[in-house]
This record gives structure tokens, sequence and C-alpha cells, in this order.
């Protein structure tokens, strides 16, 4: 059998943000050998409304940061002006660019529908979403976990 999770990495990540246990199975054969995996976490595990991201741009001696929210439906990304250490805050009001994906209609990302009308709405919200950050994207438990830790 090969091992995709060393021993190692089972015993030093058990568990996910929500409390959940990693599960190990075997899956069908891989070759001549049996390949073991992680599961991931029961289906009626409540999760994060959506997903984020970021990654730093330096365009010109200007500090940019790329963020993206995704839900199961969208990718929003703002590409803004950033403040540099200690911080790295950004600074929302600079703006290098927006993208908008409607991946149920477009799930090549080949229209960015930031600045179509009819997605008006969705990408103030989505970007309501992206600047309040992932803490709100949790699930209520998770949020409440989290102000009791604070």
């Amino acid at each position: 059998m090969m091992p995709i999770c060393t021993s190692e990495s089972l015993r030093t990540s058990t568990r996910v943000s929500s409390g959940f246990v990693l599960l190990r199975h075997s899956s069908p054969s891989f070759g001549s050998q049996r390949v073991r995996s992680c599961s991931a976490p029961p289906t009626n595990a409540t999760w994060k409304n959506a997903s984020f991201s970021q990654h730093p741009r330096n365009i010109n001696g200007t500090n940019i940061m790329v963020y993206t929210i995704r839900t199961d439906r969208y990718r929003y990304t703002e590409w803004a002006k950033f403040i540099g250490a200690p911080t790295y805050k950004p600074e929302w009001n600079v703006s290098f660019g927006v993208e908008l994906y409607d991946h149920q209609k477009d799930p090549d990302e080949n229209f960015n529908r930031a600045f179509d009308p009819s997605y008006v709405q969705t990408a103030k919200q989505l970007s309501y979403l992206l600047h309040a950050g992932w803490r709100l994207a949790l699930p209520s438990s998770e949020k409440d976990n989290n102000r009791k830790k604070s």
C-alpha cells in the first residue's frame, strides 16, 4: 500500500477547523499497489459558504494584492493596493481591477461580468463578503467559537 497521508501527518493533522476527525480509507488499486488516502468529513457537515484566497503582485513598484472569494456559483476578485509590513492591510478604495465570473453560465471564466448591469447586486454582495473576510463566512457555530476565543 502506498500512503498519500503519512502516519506522521495523520498524527499531527487529524482535525479540521470545524472539529471533524479525518478518516482513513483504502481506495481501488493503483497499479500493483493500493493507495491509502484521507477522506473528507461527512457530507452533512456545516461548512463556510465561500472560500478565500489572496496573492501578492508588484506592478511597477506598486504593491497589489489579488483578493478572491469563491462561492458555489461565483468567483469574485478585486485587485487592490495594499500596505506592506507590518499590517498588510488592503486599500480597497484603490482598485486595479475587478473580476466576476458566473460558473453556472460560464464555467471556463471567459466572460468577466464585473461591470455587467445584470450582475450589479451580485458584485456588491460578493464585494461586501470579500471585504468582511473569511470569518464572516464561517458556519454560525464556528463564529461563536471564534468570538469566545477573542
